[in-house]
């Protein structure tokens, strides 16, 4: 990879960046599939699915700084706002009437959602995810459309 420079002596160091993300991420489901074959009672879809949250909200800390090559060693820096990809998806300007379509999407599948768990085996996990889906879908709904231009 070409590294561009920042300063008089300095260099980004992206190939760093990356491996170190990379291992963020690797380390802790690596650790949850060693959890998972060590104790019967874990699913693969707990031990890996958890630690690879954990992994995700390493690497997204990470990604908010970028590796440098001085002349002392390597350093960190933080990243402008500027180049995090929220705050250019948040300037985006879109017509007032979609908050409103979305907050009808979310209550129709909030309502939903709750609708289900009569369907469904109540002593299961399925019953919890659908409370979850049902409870966050129907408050997003709200704040929506509490900030929404009437």
């Amino acid at each position: 990879m070409t590294e561009k420079p920042i300063e008089n002596d300095e260099t980004e160091a992206r190939y760093l960046d990356f491996v170190e993300m990379a291992l963020l991420f690797a380390v802790p489901v690596l650790i949850g599939f060693a959890v998972v074959l060590s104790d019967p009672n874990f699913g693969l879809t707990d031990g890996i699915g958890t630690t690879g949250g954990i992994g995700w909200i390493l690497v997204r800390i990470r990604s908010r700084f970028y590796a440098v090559r001085t002349p002392d060693g390597i350093s960190r820096r933080r990243r402008p706002a500027e180049q995090n990809w929220m705050v250019h998806v948040a300037e985006v300007e879109y017509d007032p009437k979609y908050d409103k379509v979305l907050a009808v999407v979310l209550a129709v599948i909030g309502i939903a959602s709750f609708a289900a768990l009569v369907f469904v085996d109540m002593s299961g996990r399925d019953s919890i995810s659908f409370v979850i889906v049902g409870h966050l879908c129907l408050v997003g709904a709200l704040m929506v459309y509490g900030v929404s231009n009437r």
